[in-house]
This record gives structure tokens, sequence and C-alpha cells, in this order.
């Protein structure tokens, strides 16, 4: 009924079904072969635009128009007299070549705009002598841009010849979905990448994902001001600027809103100066750094972590909530804890290996106590003391156990008197274990229950264990198990 319906509707027009199809085969052709929309794709090839500033900025003003348009640019070098504006929701993609800005400007990303290039070594934006200021940033700062994407491209600072860039990558204000993704910036005269907030306005989240950053003249990455949860996913700092440090999250320079939030996950540092830290902390809360390597140069390092407090805010958050796990550090002192008076410096090493380790570190101590060092009760670790069995002890007048263990077997039954204390052991109740008849008395640094006096090990039953807490000063005892 339904065909037949049809053919007697297709008769009336006075078509044959055959010539129906065919126009339909027609007019579906031609759709396909028509060009896009015009005005959503523009390309810059030195013939429809020249590869200038104004034919750049002209081709993407075209292509916006249209809306989400896009704008490709063949390869080949430019030099560019002034900056480009990459408007909202537009992408630009870059060829192969060297793009030099010599103004004072460089790429500026309107909202939910994308700028991309074709790789590192292949797509390089470069300052000229004479530049000064930022190369790629958000257009809008005031707090009103929402996203915008950065791919696949290396940015030179160039300061070696005069260029001053006050940072390669500047963001600043903007939020969500924001991305700086497989990108490489170097020798720029300030920072490499600089992600910051303000007291008003907070900035994240948002995604820095491989990125590497080398040899600046200050901080390689900075995270400055109020910045809510920042994530730095497998990126690399080398050489930054002396006496500063390949990752700065610093909040000290906000007051109404704290720097809250920041995980940086795969980090790599190469440090040059013996002044410096790998990452330097000041002033943030909720900071989590898991699977870091810092390496030091000839000079060395200040410490692989280093915590300050200089301010923390009105709310007095800094630092709590601090959490490093998985750190190795070419540096004897692995975390210099300042906020808390704490330094993790590791023992010497027979097999004279440059790095050391710390498995997990949270401070032992309360954040503070007023809105100038911080209120106490955040961040700490509830209900949970990790066990681990560390290196023999050989029993002694003075005995050292290694920082690499909360449970020690001494052996031998000379008399302990003294025990070296580190940070490492801080608060912490450690555990001595006895299968000797081993003595710890009270002359020297070990204050044992003054009922119970001396502990002995009587070589029978099992295993005899003396539980001690370091308080900085001395042990006290905490327990005793004789068996």
């Amino acid at each position: 009924m339904r065909m037949a319906h049809r053919r007697n509707y297709i008769a009336v027009l006075g078509f044959h079904p055959g010539t129906v199809f065919f126009l339909f085969l027609l007019a579906a052709r031609a759709a396909l072969a028509a060009p896009a929309t015009p005005g959503a794709i523009r390309f810059v090839d030195g013939v429809a635009y020249p590869r200038t500033q104004a034919g750049i900025q002209a081709a993407l003003d075209e292509a916006s128009a249209a809306g989400a348009g896009t704008v490709w640019v063949s390869d080949g070098d430019a030099t560019l007299a002034s900056g480009v504006t990459v408007p909202a929701s537009t992408t630009l993609h870059l060829g192969r070549g060297h793009f030099t800005f010599t103004g004072t400007s460089g790429f500026l990303l309107g909202n939910k705009s994308t700028l991309e290039g074709q790789g590192y070594g292949s797509t390089c934006i470069v300052a000229g002598p004479k530049f000064v200021g930022r190369l790629v940033e958000n257009a809008d700062t005031t707090g009103s841009q929402e996203s915008c994407r950065l791919v696949n491209l290396e940015i030179d600072g160039a300061k070696a010849s005069g260029a001053r860039v006050d940072a390669g990558v500047h963001i600043k204000r903007i939020y969500v979905m924001t991305t700086v993704r497989d990108v490489s910036v170097h020798d720029c005269a300030g920072n490499g990448v600089r992600i910051e907030g303000t007291d008003a306005n907070s900035v994240g989240q948002l995604v820095v994902d491989n990125v590497w950053v080398n040899n600046c003249g200050d901080y390689n990455f900075y995270i400055n001001s109020a910045a809510r949860n920042i994530w730095l996913n497998d990126c690399s700092s080398e050489r930054p600027g002396r006496n500063t440090a390949g990752l700065y999250i610093n909040g000290t320079t906000t007051r109404s809103g704290q720097n809250v939030g920041c995980r940086v996950s795969g980090f790599y540092t190469e440090i040059a100066d013996g002044m410096s830290p790998g990452i330097l902390v000041d002033g943030a809360a909720n900071v989590e750094i898991d699977d870091y390597t810092a390496v030091a140069q000839r000079a060395g390092m200040r410490a692989g972590v280093e915590v300050r407090n200089s301010a923390s805010g009105i709310h007095g958050f800094s630092p709590a909530n601090l959490t490093i796990r998985n750190l190795w550090a070419d540096s004897d002192t692995l975390v210099l804890d300042r906020a808390n008076g704490v330094t993790i410096t590791a023992g010497a090493d027979p097999k004279r290996n440059p790095y050391k380790g710390v498995a997990w570190y949270t401070s032992p101590k309360a954040s503070g106590s007023s809105p100038v060092n911080g209120y106490s009760g955040y961040g700490q670790i509830v209900g949970i003391q990790p066990g681990k069995l560390g290196p023999r002890i050989v029993s002694a007048r003075s005995v050292a156990p290694h920082p690499d263990g909360s449970a020690f077997l001494v052996t031998g039954v000379a008399t302990v008197s003294t025990i070296a204390g580190s940070d490492y052991f801080l608060w912490k109740v450690t555990y001595f274990v006895a299968g000797t008849a081993v003595r710890f008395d009270s002359t020297g640094n070990i204050r044992l229950s003054a009922s119970a006096g001396d502990f002995v090990g009587n070589a029978t039953g099992g295993y005899d264990i003396l539980g001690l807490m370091w308080d900085g000063r001395q042990w006290n005892e905490v327990s005793r198990s004789l068996n």
C-alpha cells in the first residue's frame, strides 16, 4: 500500500521514479562537493593571506566571524611586528617554522580558543632580540575568560639575544578546560610557565601535561597567588635561575584566597645552583607531590623539596595537607621543611648511590597556632603509622638506626645508651627488636620507665620489643614486651 501510494504521488508530479533517484544523487554529490561555509576556514599561505601579523590576524578575524573558525598557516618562517589575537572559539594551526615576534606582545588566546603547532622542534615561537613581554598568554586576565588550549609547540625566549621575555606562557585568572600540553619552553629571561590568580579571583582548574621548561632566568614553573587545583603531569624543569627553584608554588601573595590544591605527578628537575631547591612550597595548602626525581648538577641543590611558611593567608591553612610520596633526590637533604623545623636528610649509603629516597612524607607536626604560621590540626595523618623493617643494628654504646625503617632488629649483647635521632623518627613510635640479651639503659639519651628500669632482652621465647618515641631531643619509652 505504501509503495503504491508513493508511486502514485511521484506520477502525479510528472517524474518517473528512476529520474527522481538520479536527481537525488546529483543533489547529494553537489552538497558534498560544495565548499565550507564562507569564512569558516582560512589558509595563510602567502597568496590568499600574507604571512605577516596583519595577514594572520585578518584570516583569524574572518574565520571567527563565521563562528568557530579555523586558520591554517603553511610551513615557513614568519616575522610578526606585533601581537596576534586568536578570537574566541577559534583554532589557529601553525605550520613548521619559526614565528618571531619583534614587538611587545605574542599570541593572545581568546575564550575557548586553541593554538596548536606541529610539535617540539617543528613549530617554534621565538622572541626577537628587542622583544619585551610574554610570548603566549590568555587574552582576558580580568577573570571573565573561561579557558584556552596550547598544544604541540616550542617557545624560545632567546634571552641570549637580549630579548626580555617575562613569561614564555602566562595563564592568569582562567578556569576549567584550560590545557597546556606537549610544549617546550626555554631560555626566557623570566619564568617559563607562569600560572596565577589574584586576591579577588583564583586560577584553575587547569592541566599542564608533558611540558618541558629549561634554562630560564627565574623560576621555570611558577604558580602564584590564589590557585585552585592546578595539575602538573609528567613535566620537566631544568636549570632555573640562580637562587630560585624548578617549581615554585607561592601562596604568600594573596590573603583573601589561599593557594590550595596543586598536584605534581611524575615531575623531574635538574638543578645547577646549590642555593636552589627542586620544588619550593610557600604559603600553599593541599599540595601533593608524587613520583618526583630531583637531580643536582655539580653545584648541588639546597633540597629536593623546600617548605616555607612566610605567610599563610587569613584562613591559616598553609602549609597544611602537604604530602610527598616516592621522592628520589640527588641531594643529602631530601625535604627541608622550614615551616615545621623538620629536615629530612639521608644517611650514608655504602654503595655511594647519589640518590636518596623518601617513600612518604607529611609533616609530623601541627601546621601552627596562629594566622601567621597556620592554624593547627590540618592535614595530619590520624590512626596510621606505616611499619617497615629497617637494616639490622649491631648493638654498641651508640647506635644509629637507618632512616628507612620503623622497626629494627638489634643483634649482639653490648649495652645501648645512646640512639642517634633525626626528623625521620620525630613523634613516631620506633621499635627495637631484640633476639639476644642486649641491654638498653638511661645513661645517654634514652628515657626508660623509672619503675621498670633497664630493658634487657632475655634471648628466649621469641623476640623482645622496646618501643621508643623520638621528641627531637631524647628517646622516650612507650612500651616494652618481654617474651
